[in-house]
């Protein structure tokens, strides 16, 4: 997988098809659900396959390390793991806020110009 595709999930993911963060709590989760397989799932969560309850408490370099979460083919590991850092907390950020789709499409617009990414066209 390389960088534009994890981005054009994502965007398509929460901006175009407008699926809600994944909240518990007042806590961002990478599934809000660990039962339900249909569960909003976050940023990250969107790209984990094999989902335990236990990775709630993980790291996200543990997500890379166990390869819980996709390498970033075209990245070395110091950038794949910015990115997924910065992808995730526009999510977290965001979640945070009652217009979370206007505020995550203003995040994931600056992480576009930051990566050089194309964004998706509505």
């Amino acid at each position: 997988m390389v960088l534009q595709e994890v981005f054009d999930k994502v965007y398509d993911h929460f901006v175009t098809k407008k699926n809600p963060p994944s909240m518990s709590d007042g806590i961002c989760r990478l599934k809000q659900n660990p039962n339900d397989p249909n569960s909003p799932r976050c940023a990250v969560g969107l790209f984990i396959s094999e989902y335990t309850p236990s990775m709630e408490d993980d790291f996200l370099q543990d997500l890379m390390d166990d390869n819980a979460i996709p390498k970033i083919e075209d990245r070395d590991e110091s950038s794949m793991h910015d990115f997924w850092c910065r992808i995730q907390a526009t999510h977290d950020i965001s979640a945070l806020s009652p217009d979370f789709h206007v505020r995550v499409e203003e995040g994931l617009h600056g992480v576009a110009l930051l990566y050089e990414l194309k964004e998706i066209t509505k």
